[in-house]
């Protein structure tokens, strides 16, 4: 336990009061017992005196000090008592700041994140170069009905291939003038010319440059010798310095039969070499 200062001067001065007193107390009773004594009568009557004297002394110190112990007990409970609620007040008072700031941040509005998006690079393609395919020395169109009657064809004499195989044709043209070019699968049935079609696939070309059906007009024609028979038909013109080369290829997939011959799986073709006569 802690006496305040202010506690403790007071206590002090109290106590320095009283041993003064007493000193002198002591210094009167001593210049008194140096006198010379006169008679028996007065130094008895002055003994009762001194004793009476003394035993005063002993009661007001007694009760000096008691009111000192209770002095000294206010003033131990009044520092016990700041000592202990003093701490707690500052306590409550240091939590009723946190609460505050607590109350203070959840109510504030959120700071503002900004997040810069990463820019990805453009990554610049390296200069292509765009190779174009190489062009057919002469010109292909589709000829219309009218074309089939008025336009010349060349004329083929197209072998019946019965094994995969490529037969060569050598036919003459006149640079000047446009022909037609036709080519045909022919079946004894209309159903079986619509099977071989389906299952086989016709490629044509010039000078191994492939050329697109789309170019061709394709449609069907009863043969003179009452075949069912599928015809590609386009007009050649613009004939080059150097006379092409055309083929046709066509694929079996699967052994099929026109109705009266068989043909293996391969592949076959014709070659038709073209020659000027001008």
């Amino acid at each position: 336990m802690r006496i305040p200062t202010g506690g403790r001067v007071y206590l002090g001065k109290f106590i320095w009061d009283i041993a003064i007193y007493q000193q002198q107390r002591q210094t009167s009773m001593t210049s008194k017992s140096t006198k010379p004594k006169t008679s028996a009568a007065p130094k008895a009557k002055n003994k009762k005196k001194e004793s009476i004297d003394a035993s005063q002394v002993t009661i007001i110190v007694a009760v000096l000090g008691l009111l000192g112990v209770i002095v000294g007990g206010v003033f131990t409970y009044w520092s016990v008592q700041t000592q202990v609620y003093a701490p707690i007040q500052a306590t409550q008072t240091s939590q009723a700041f946190n609460l505050t700031q607590t109350a203070f941040i959840l109510n504030a509005n959120p700071p503002s994140i900004t997040t810069n998006t990463p820019e990805i690079p453009t990554v610049l393609s390296p200069t292509e170069t765009v190779i174009t395919p190489p062009q057919p020395s002469i010109n292909f169109l589709v000829p219309t009905v009218s074309d089939l009657n008025l336009v010349p064809t060349i004329y083929i004499g197209y072998l019946d291939i019965k094994t995969p195989e490529t037969r060569s044709y050598t036919v003459k043209v006149s640079r000047r003038l446009t022909y037609l070019w036709t080519y045909l699968w022919c079946a004894k049935f209309s159903g079986t010319l619509d099977e071989n079609i389906s299952k086989m696939k016709f490629s044509f070309f010039v000078d191994d440059i492939s050329i697109p059906e789309s170019n061709f007009l394709v449609f069907k024609d009863p043969s003179a010798e009452n075949w069912y028979c599928q015809k590609w038909t386009t007009m050649l013109s613009g004939w080059g310095s150097q006379p092409p080369t055309l083929s046709v290829i066509y694929e079996i997939p699967t052994p099929i039969s026109d109705g009266v011959t068989t043909f293996p799986i391969g592949i076959y073709g014709h070659e038709i070499i073209v020659t000027y006569i001008d």
